[in-house]
């Protein structure tokens, strides 16, 4: 059986990572099928779209309902602390990346960091009017859209531009 933590560039032609269950054990190559490197892109953006959504989302229902707007403007604080703690996991996924093998743990950390970077940016949207926050959620998820329209086509690979 192949060792499937190995980055040789016949990797593909043994290993496709859509099959495994315990989790992406996989490097891309020169040779990585184009089908495989799609896939990764379009799993990406969805779960960047997610978390857009729920950041965008929570920062939107924060500034326009009067109470919760008061208290994050208040109660500041609350950013600071999520931006710590974001910054703190990115740092530990960095240094340990085989957290990033489980995926029970990796979408705990994704769901955690997600939440941690809405609470920072809903303590520091509050302070700009409703309007202003949904021209800024508007013009990112235009340019998140068209990323992703580029990157889903197949005429261009950008994908084997990875190292």
């Amino acid at each position: 059986m192949a060792n499937t933590m190995d980055c040789r560039a016949d990797a593909a032609s043994y290993y496709d990572p859509e099959k495994n269950a315990t989790g992406d054990h996989y490097c891309f190559s020169e040779t990585t099928p184009t089908y495989i490197r799609h896939e990764f892109v379009k799993k990406v953006f969805a779960i960047v779209t997610l978390q857009l959504c729920a950041t965008f989302g929570f920062m939107l229902l924060a500034s326009n309902v009067e109470p919760m707007r008061e208290f994050f403007i208040r109660n500041y604080f609350i950013g600071i602390i999520a931006l710590v703690i974001f910054l703190v996991v990115s740092i530990v996924i960095s240094c340990k990346r085989s957290l990033a093998h489980n995926k029970t743990v990796a979408f705990s950390l994704l769901a955690l960091m997600t939440t941690c970077m809405a609470l920072y940016l809903t303590c520091f949207a509050c302070k700009f009017a409703p309007f202003e926050i949904t021209v800024a959620a508007g013009i990112t998820a235009g340019l998140t859209l068209a990323v992703a329209l580029f990157a889903f086509q197949t005429k261009f690979d950008f994908t084997g531009k990875i190292y």
